[in-house]
């Protein structure tokens, strides 16, 4: 029978990562839990009561971190999931079947994203659909900073599963804010590299574009509020990102002189 290692990364997740580790009982043979060397909190000693293997990690990228997290893992097919989610029952039946008979060498698996307690199917934060099972001789997460993926050999067999992995995006709109305030200063980093002209220009127009996506275009008013507040928050995150490099280039232009 084909054994499952559970991949996980956390920073002070105390608050969700019981509800993580307590549906894959039944289905991880192994849980690895990657915990920040900065974290404070109690995540480590909840961890503990579940069984999981820790690991303390400098956190570069999240990237980085969740390679890390698989090359912890004893065993070759890895189930990558986040502090903030859990897997619902039909999924849990399925990696049942996979690991009696492993039929690819990777699964992808419907994302259901709650946000501010309810469950968003409009706005962008809509199911998703992310490759999170797979064999890791076949691949592995690549060094995104944030958005990352992963990335499998070029044959290899990819199948979808029915069931779903359950995901608390942001519990409040103060939650929100401090997550996207952080993804923003990580991307900037990349952004800085681009031109002034290109900055100035996406500074204008990309907000813009995000709201009317978001709002408009992926439906986002059937939501109610919940979808404003979303369009309106994806909105200031990519204007504050592209404020950001801006800021970032005019140092470095400052410093080199």
């Amino acid at each position: 029978m084909t054994k499952i290692s559970a991949a996980i990364i956390a920073y002070n997740e105390e608050k969700h990562i019981a509800r993580t580790l307590q549906s894959l009982q039944s289905i991880a043979d192994e849980i690895v839990v990657i915990i920040n060397d900065n974290s404070t909190d109690k995540t480590e000693q909840i961890c503990l009561q579940f069984g999981a293997v820790i690991f303390k990690n400098k956190f570069e990228t999240y990237g980085k971190q969740k390679q890390f997290a698989v090359a912890k893992c004893t065993h070759n097919l890895i189930l990558s999931i986040d502090a903030d989610e859990a897997i619902d029952n039909i999924l849990t039946k399925e990696l049942e079947q996979i690991k009696t008979t492993p039929i690819a060498d990777g699964y992808t698996i419907g994302i259901k994203n709650f946000y501010c307690g309810k469950w968003m199917q409009f706005g962008g934060i809509n199911s998703t659909k992310r490759l999170r099972i797979f064999n890791k001789q076949k691949g592995n997460w690549n060094n995104a900073a944030v958005h990352e993926k992963i990335e499998l050999a070029e044959i290899s067999n990819i199948i979808h599963l029915k069931g779903n992995i359950l995901h608390i995006a942001y519990e409040s709109k103060a939650e929100h804010i401090n997550k996207l305030k952080k993804y923003a200063a990580l991307n900037a980093q990349k952004l800085s590299a681009k031109s002034k002209p290109y900055l100035f220009f996406k500074l204008l127009i990309s907000p813009i574009s995000k709201f009317i996506t978001s709002y408009f275009l992926k439906l986002g008013f059937v939501e109610g509020m919940q979808g404003l507040q979303f369009a309106y928050l994806m909105s200031y995150e990519t204007w504050l990102k592209y404020k950001t490099a801006m800021q970032m280039k005019n140092l470095t232009h400052k410093t080199a002189f």
